[in-house]
């Protein structure tokens, strides 16, 4: 599969945009990556297509010149980016710098899960069997690297949104107040739902879903050795419900 071809996989993948490294289409793609902590750079293929939100770049942790220069040096067949959350524009001297290389640089939609970007690619390159296998030990070895560099809870919760594409909150079990901070969503019903379910919340073995009005609710519980430390919630439209493998990265996480 070559860069290319990222392009016009599927309906979603027309949004994707090209920013940079024209003449480097033609690379060929053996993998695809997920990368949110600095030093992710350093584990890079060759024919890797790597994929980030820029995290670390809004962290100053790195600088988007020098992951560049090292997936270009490493042979990464392109870089896929979100722009508008953490970081909102490439610099023009890394677009000439990937366009001198025959480096590619794409844009992926904020909204975009990592899952609807990596499950098609993959799905040319290995058996979709394979997907949930490969999916797991991507975000294993990401929280991994996020324990390494002390990331809060807060950088693991953003993580996980990114790969269900759906915002996660969690809340303290014993006064439900909000233990990451979010921006995207409101709390106030979330907690009431909480607070008015608790009993079946403990009843349940592992999550409880609650329809309310438009929205869907899925709560799963996050225990320690004394007990539920807190509650981890998931927000969707009635029409939509997590999947196999959306519940297996949370249970991961």
């Amino acid at each position: 599969m070559k860069v290319k071809d990222v392009f016009t996989l599927n309906n979603d993948f027309k949004s994707f945009k090209l920013l940079a490294g024209e003449c480097g289409v033609e690379n060929e793609i053996k993998s695809v990556d997920i990368m949110e902590v600095p030093d992710g750079v350093y584990w890079v293929k060759p024919g890797d297509f790597i994929i980030t939100t820029g995290y670390t770049l809004a962290k100053n942790d790195t600088t988007i010149d020098y992951i560049v220069q090292m997936m270009i040096a490493k042979g990464a067949a392109a870089l896929g980016i979100k722009l508008g959350r953490y970081i909102d524009e490439i610099p023009e001297k890394v677009i000439q710098y990937a366009n001198e290389n025959c480096f590619p640089i794409v844009y992926v939609p904020i909204a975009a899960s990592y899952a609807s970007v990596v499950r098609p690619i993959l799905n040319k390159l290995v058996s979709d069997d394979n997907y949930d296998f490969h999916i797991l030990r991507q975000i294993r070895q990401e929280l991994r690297r996020l324990t390494i560099h002390n990331y809060n809870i807060t950088a693991i919760t953003n993580l996980l949104a990114n790969y269900i594409g759906q915002e996660a909150l969690i809340f303290w079990e014993n006064n439900l107040n909000l233990v990451n901070r979010n921006n995207m969503l409101r709390t106030d019903n979330i907690i009431n739902i909480i607070k008015e379910n608790k009993t079946k919340l403990y009843s349940e073995n592992e999550f409880l879903i609650i329809n309310d009005n438009e929205k869907r609710y899925t709560i799963f519980k996050i225990n320690s050795l004394n007990g539920i430390l807190a509650f981890l919630c998931v927000e969707l439209d009635s029409d939509k419900e997590l999947t196999k493998t959306d519940i297996e990265i949370i249970r991961e996480v």
